[in-house]
């Protein structure tokens, strides 16, 4: 399954998004998402990173990163929309690595403080992330 780009917020012991995680993000159909995806290809390196892009593509990148003033993202509503899916997912009983390593940063990245608060001190999240990870990350 080819997996496309990470987020700066995103480590790489936990992985990348793929298609299907994606299409959960956007609540999008699956093959929409695969063809976009698709499309943008040719300006990504297999596994590649956002940073990995060249010269040529300096633009795009920086588009993508909202540091652009033609093409502009809402960087903190994106990280919103993925908090907030991923404590849905918590919420729901959902332990897998993907949102245990990132739902902290992008709850952080949200500026959702006390949802950040409340996830780390409760300790059913500490219980599922430690054997998941180790102490370190």
């Amino acid at each position: 399954m080819r997996r496309f780009g990470r987020c700066s917020k995103c480590s790489a012991r936990a992985g990348t998004l793929s298609a299907s995680q994606l299409a959960r993000f956007l609540e999008r159909d699956i093959f929409a998402v695969e063809t976009d995806l698709e499309r943008l290809a040719a300006f990504f390196p297999e596994g590649g990173h956002l940073s990995d892009l060249s010269q040529v593509h300096h633009r795009l990148a920086d588009g993508l990163a909202g540091q652009s003033r033609r093409y502009r993202v809402d960087v903190v509503a994106g990280h919103r929309r993925i908090a907030d899916h991923l404590l849905g997912i918590w919420q729901s009983g959902g332990r897998d690595r993907f949102t245990l390593a990132h739902l902290p940063a992008h709850l952080a990245a949200a500026d959702h403080p006390q949802a950040l608060q409340d996830l780390l001190v409760e300790y059913r999240f500490l219980e599922a992330k430690l054997p998941a990870f180790g102490p370190s990350p």
